[in-house]
């Protein structure tokens, strides 16, 4: 009997016998392989209506094999015994799946596991920015592509966040502080986080100047620079921030737990009163180099008495145009402005450099001074106008398309330019100019309307009883004497008869007459009681 005792505690330690186990939702079982060997049930961590794959533990280097409604998918189990195998889907509340391992051609017992009810996951509740009185919307960020659900005064608003997660919903009323604003993210399944519930904030907070920020290195453990006095000044690195309080004459110094890599991004604002700075962005710079950024400028035109451009910040700029030199600095984000003191032609050479105090010079920019944007303008044109007249840059190309037709001219040596049309256009008809610089190809173009033109009138005797004259054809005329207005229509051919009182028709009188067609009013005509 001790012989038999003993020899079936050898062979449990041995793991050729073994006590049965439980596993996720099955007893577990072994197979004795038909070379003895004892293949056991892999073992099955809980599977749910939300899981899209089904992990554990079996022996290595064994294969998971799991069917779900006739279709069979499989893993390799791990070194460290673990699996995961992809279901590619989910499964129903009740499916059961099939799960085995097999190893050297053994199946280990069938392991009947049934999926259970997943837990909804509400989303997570919106991050919402600052809203003062004079917002006109409520912005912040949440889970990307959510529906956004804003509550104010109990009127809902609609909104939905971006690819990022952003959200802006506009506001169609005037808000008051204090006032309670509920926002909430929804799923699409239909769940709705918990809501974030914010107060609307005064305008009347003063908002804080942004600090400057000393230049950071790879070997700072401290970040310093300079804000208004007694402020909060907040750094965030990585989404991470650190905090510190500037001083009585405004100097602060926020310690740091390790120190940065190159070209890191630093952004640090400036707090008070839960009123907050724009922030200064900063990047890491190596410690072994201490090189300048060659700067960057927009487009100088032949038009322009100011360049602008983007350097490190807080250095100085050297600007040489033509044989003209100018200084000044950048601020805290690297943006600068030079002010010039003319206009300069195109093709006169620009070279930029920025340097600082410990005489470090960056590269050179080289450019020069390019073609401009130029003014266009279009005389008043009529319906009783045949040519088109304006003014523009000299020698430009002129195309002027009125109606269907389109005419071609040049501007003279002083910008002038008049076009021959083929014939009087109707009042409404748009025309539109496009001037073109042959030398930069630069286009400037606009558009104006034809206006009725001025009426003509009839010589008036004394106690007429009419005035008559020619208008635009079927417009509607207007008469004024002595601050009465009589009105009329002009026949298709634009004769005009406009009955008036004969007693205002007086030797001396000033008689006015306009037309007005398609709801445009032309000039007024006048003409004198004989």
């Amino acid at each position: 009997m001790k012989k038999i005792i003993m020899v079936a505690f050898s062979l449990v330690c041995l793991g050729i016998l073994a006590p049965k186990m439980t596993f996720a939702s099955e007893t577990t079982a072994y197979h004795i392989g038909s070379g003895g060997v004892t293949i056991p049930q892999p073992q099955v961590n809980e599977i749910t209506t939300k899981d899209t794959h089904l992990t554990g533990t079996a022996n290595y280097p064994a294969l998971v094999v799991v069917v779900a409604n006739n279709q069979v998918y499989k893993a390799n189990v791990e070194k460290n015994g673990s699996f995961s195998v992809d279901l590619e889907q989910t499964f129903p509340e009740g499916t059961v799946l099939t799960v085995y391992q097999n190893h050297n051609g053994e199946s280990s017992a069938k392991l009947m596991v049934t999926v259970k009810k997943g837990q909804d996951i509400k989303p997570t509740a919106p991050v919402v920015d600052t809203v003062y009185t004079s917002s006109t919307r409520v912005t912040g960020t949440a889970q990307a592509n959510h529906a956004i659900h804003l509550t104010l005064r109990d009127k809902l608003y609609f909104g939905r966040t971006d690819d990022s997660g952003a959200f802006s919903i506009n506001i169609e009323e005037k808000l008051k502080e204090g006032e309670e604003i509920s926002v909430v993210s929804e799923d699409d399944a239909g769940q709705d986080s918990e809501p974030t519930v914010v107060y609307v904030k005064s305008d009347d907070i003063p908002t804080p100047t942004t600090p400057t920020v000393d230049p950071i290195f790879t070997s700072s453990l401290k970040i310093t620079g300079t804000a208004q006095a007694d402020h909060t000044i907040i750094a965030t690195i990585d989404e991470k921030q650190y905090k510190a309080q500037s001083d009585s004459s405004g100097a602060y110094s926020i310690t740091l737990d390790h120190t940065l890599s190159v070209n890191q991004k630093v952004s640090v604002i400036s707090e008070k009163d839960d009123a907050q700075s724009s922030p200064a962005v900063v990047y890491v710079k190596d410690d072994d180099s201490h090189d300048l950024s060659k700067p960057e400028i927009n487009n100088v035109t032949e038009n322009d008495t100011s360049a602008t451009g983007i350097a490190d910040p807080n250095v100085h700029i050297h600007f040489q145009i033509g044989t003209d030199s100018y200084q000044t600095v950048t601020d805290l984000d690297g943006k600068f402005t030079v002010h010039l003191d003319t206009t300069y032609k195109v093709g006169t050479p620009i070279e930029v450099y920025a340097f600082d105090d410990k005489g470090n010079q960056s590269e050179t920019l080289k450019t020069e001074v390019v073609a401009g944007a130029f003014d266009l303008g279009i005389d008043y044109i009529t319906s009783g106008d045949t040519i088109l007249t304006g003014n523009t840059k000299p020698n430009a190309k002129i195309t002027a398309v009125v109606g269907d037709r389109i005419y071609n001219g040049v501007a003279d040596a002083t910008g002038l330019f008049a076009i021959t049309l083929s014939k009087a256009y109707a009042a409404g008809t748009t025309v539109t100019v496009t001037a073109t610089d042959p030398d930069s190809g630069i286009s400037n173009q606009k558009s104006v309307i034809v206006y009725p033109k001025l009426v003509t009138i009839n010589s008036v005797a004394e106690h007429d009883s009419s005035i008559t004259g020619k208008a635009d054809p079927n417009a509607e005329v207007e008469v004024t004497v002595s601050g009465k207005s009589y009105y009329g229509k002009a026949d298709a051919a634009g004769s005009f008869i406009v009955n008036v009182s004969s007693e205002e028709i007086v030797s001396g009188n000033v008689v006015s007459v306009s037309q007005t067609v398609n709801d445009l009013h032309s000039m007024v005509a006048t003409v004198t009681v004989n």
